[in-house]
Order: structure tokens, then C-alpha cells, then sequence
């Protein structure tokens, strides 16, 4: 039986994570219309940019700009896949220190309607209080994602 987990990402440990975070938003942007950054078609190119994309991802989260949350589905002792992203973008302004960034709320096609995205944003809002981040901005939504139909 599998498990979901929610954990921070390690942005010296996970950078293997980056193809699979390409690879999740292109099925949240192929599935949904999702306005995430980057537009079809996928070409190798494409997929070029939106490595690059992640790679800076890490390297703020290295920095301290923003923190990554993950969900990834535990298979087996050492094995898992991930499910689900959220960031909180850490904004550096004298007046602002305790405004922070919702952003990249993307879960797989394949895990939705689990309770992914409310997990994630659960941990993510956790974080923001625990270092005193009380205004969290919202940069935009998808309409109709998690409502009952």
C-alpha cells in the first residue's frame, strides 16, 4: 500500500526531482489549460527552458528565497513519486517581512481529488506562521480545482 507524504524539498538532495517537476507541469498545463509559466508545444527546447526554470527554483530555495513543498507517494522503502508541488516565495523588503508568495499549487492529474493540494497548503500555511509570514498572497487560481461537482 502506498502512502502520501508531505515534506520539504531539499534543494541540494532533490535536484533529481527537476525532470519530474518539468514533467508535472506540463501535465497540469496539458490537462488543465493551467497558466504556469509556459505554453505548448513541449518540444525538447521547451523542456530545456522549463529545466532551467526549476533549476533556479532550487537555487532560490538554496538562497532562502522561497521554500518547495512536496507530496510524493511513498512505494516502497526507498522508492517514490511525486504527486504534487506548492512554493512560498520568502520576498527580501524592509516593508514587508512578514508578506510571502503562494505560488506553483500544482497537483498530478493522477493523484487529484485526494486531498493533495489542501495537505500541501496545510504545511505550506504551517511554515508561514511557524517564521511569521501572516500575509500570504495568492498570484492567481484555477477555476472549478477542488470543488464538489
Amino acid at each position: 500500500m502506498s502512502t502520501v507524504e508531505i515534506r520539504l524539498l531539499d534543494p541540494k538532495g532533490d535536484e533529481n526531482l527537476a525532470q519530474d517537476l518539468v514533467q508535472l507541469q506540463i501535465d497540469c498545463i496539458t490537462c488543465d489549460g493551467a497558466l504556469l509559466r509556459f505554453h505548448p508545444p513541449f518540444d525538447k527546447e521547451k523542456r530545456q527552458q522549463m529545466q532551467l526554470f526549476w533549476e533556479n527554483r532550487f537555487r532560490q530555495c538554496r538562497q532562502g528565497l522561497r521554500v518547495s513543498f512536496l507530496a510524493v507517494e511513498k512505494t516502497d522503502v526507498n522508492k517514490e513519486s511525486l504527486c504534487g508541488v506548492v512554493d512560498l516565495g520568502l520576498p527580501v523588503a524592509d516593508t514587508g517581512p512578514f508578506r510571502a508568495d503562494v505560488e506553483m499549487l500544482m497537483v498530478s492529474p493522477h493523484h487529484r481529488r485526494k486531498g493533495i493540494a489542501k495537505k500541501l497548503l496545510f504545511a505550506l500555511e504551517s511554515y508561514a506562521e511557524e517564521k511569521e509570514r501572516t500575509l500570504l498572497a495568492n498570484l492567481g487560481f484555477i477555476k472549478f480545482l477542488g470543488r464538489d461537482h
